[in-house]
């Protein structure tokens, strides 16, 4: 039996990447899958588990904006 995964009907995943998890890593993660169009949005937040940080503990005090 062939291993090869194949998707059909209409299936929409998001994946919300950062300098972590890369885009790459999920590209990777779902090459086995056919049947699909991936297309992503390159990161451009923090570059460094400081600046994350950061950026997380403003976010959880005064909010998205």
């Amino acid at each position: 039996m062939d291993n090869e995964k194949t998707l059909t009907g209409k299936l929409k995943v998001a994946c919300v990447a950062d300098h972590f998890m890369t885009e790459d890593f999920y590209r990777a993660a779902l090459d086995d899958f056919k049947g699909f169009e991936l297309s992503g949005i390159s990161y451009f937040g923090a570059h460094t588990r400081e600046e994350m940080r950061a950026m997380v503990d403003r976010i959880e005090k005064v909010g998205a904006e």
